[in-house]
C-alpha cells in the first residue's frame, strides 16, 4: 500500500471516530505527498485542512510546516501569485526562526529559492537554495540536502 493510501486511510479512520487531533499532521502528509505527485489543487486542499487543524488544537510545529508548504504549492500551481507564495513561506520560516526551529526554518529557504528560480530570480533562488543545502549538511539532513542539491 502507499504512503498516500495509507495517509487516506488513517485520516478516514480518525474522522470516522471523531477523533480530530491528528488531523493537521495527516492533511499535512497527504498535502506533501499530493504536491509531489504534481497534484498542486489537493495539496493545497490537504494542506489548508492541515492549518486550519492545526490552528484549532494549537499545534504550533505543524501550523508553521503547513504555512511554508501553502506558499510552496501556491507558487507551483498559481502563475501570477509570486508575492502571495512568498509572504507565505516568508511567514512560515520567521515563526520557525523565532522558535528556533532549524530544520523547518531551512525548509522553508529551500522552498524559496525554488519559488525565485521558478519567477527567474535566479541569483536569490541560488543563494536561498545553497544556505539550505549548507544547513540541511551541518545538520545532517541527508535527504533535504540531496533535494536542495538537485534544485541547484
Amino acid at each position: 500500500m502507499s504512503g498516500m493510501k495509507h495517509a487516506e486511510r488513517g485520516l478516514k479512520m480518525f474522522q470516522d471516530h471523531g477523533v480530530d487531533m491528528y488531523l493537521s499532521l495527516l492533511n499535512y502528509f497527504l498535502g506533501a505527498i499530493s504536491m509531489e505527485s504534481k497534484d498542486y489543487k489537493d495539496a493545497l486542499a490537504y494542506m489548508e485542512n492541515s492549518l486550519e487543524f492545526s490552528k484549532k488544537h494549537n499545534d504550533k510545529y505543524t501550523e508553521k510546516q503547513a504555512l511554508i508548504w501553502i506558499g510552496r504549492i501556491t507558487g507551483m500551481d498559481e502563475k501570477d501569485q509570486f508575492a502571495l507564495a512568498e509572504k507565505r513561506i516568508l511567514n512560515g520560516m520567521r515563526l520557525s526562526k523565532k522558535e528556533k526551529e532549524k530544520p523547518l526554518y531551512y525548509i522553508g529557504h529551500l522552498f524559496l529559492g525554488e519559488l525565485y528560480k521558478k519567477f527567474g530570480k535566479n541569483e536569490e533562488g541560488s543563494k536561498s537554495i545553497k544556505k539550505a543545502e549548507q544547513n540541511f549538511a551541518e545538520m545532517g539532513m541527508e535527504f533535504w540536502k540531496e533535494k536542495a542539491r538537485l534544485m541547484r
